[in-house]
């Protein structure tokens, strides 16, 4: 079983918990691992649930130096990422009253910066473990640009991830590029993936 099968089978292991992802304190995250999926140009509606582009974000507390796999990370979820336009929105159709107003102000400062920065993406962090939870304090923009790069916005504190690497996929399901934050070189090296022939 490779690394994202692993991480598929998890994702749905976590959809029969009971209670909602915890999310750790940024003062506890050792390292991240982002894999970007590309859905298909079929893949787009009103719905965050069909985005073209989601990622699969996975959050470790590990103080040494460890594999990466779903098992190791204390959290993983995937995040859909949407036009500044169409995230903003829906936030405000749907889902602003619920909002706290600290958490809506960071997310329309977020929306407003994006007029400038053409190819960007965002997302807003939510699990649908048991029922759907909203992480307010969670965000994501993503520059899908020829050099990709990915800021987190986890309560207040920005963490930016500058470089991401092709996938070389086997199918389909596979993701597209690859990135990662791991400022203490704790994630050890898996296996590498072989091109399909």
């Amino acid at each position: 079983m490779s690394v994202f099968d692993e991480m598929r089978a998890q994702a749905i292991a976590n959809q029969a918990q009971s209670v909602a992802v915890h999310m750790p304190d940024f003062t506890t995250i050792t390292a991240m691992s982002f894999s970007v999926f590309d859905n298909g140009p079929d893949r787009v509606g009103y719905k965050w649930s069909k985005q073209r582009i989601a990622i699969t974000m996975q959050l470790f507390e590990q103080t040494e130096e460890f594999q990466p796999t779903p098992s190791n990370a204390s959290v993983q979820v995937t995040v859909q990422m949407s036009s500044p336009l169409h995230w903003l929105g829906y936030i405000d159709e749907r889902l602003a009253k619920s909002i706290p107003p600290e958490s809506y102000a960071v997310m329309t400062a977020l929306h407003d910066d994006c007029e400038t920065k053409p190819g960007t993406l965002l997302g807003l962090v939510f699990d649908k473990v048991s029922g759907t939870h909203y992480h307010w304090d969670h965000l994501l923009r993503f520059y899908n640009t020829d050099e990709p790069s990915l800021e987190c916005l986890f309560r207040g504190r920005m963490e930016v991830i500058p470089s991401f690497a092709p996938v070389k996929r086997i199918s389909d399901a596979d993701p597209i590029l690859f990135g990662k934050w791991d400022p203490n070189k704790l994630m050890m090296p898996g296996t590498k993936r072989r091109a399909k022939k």
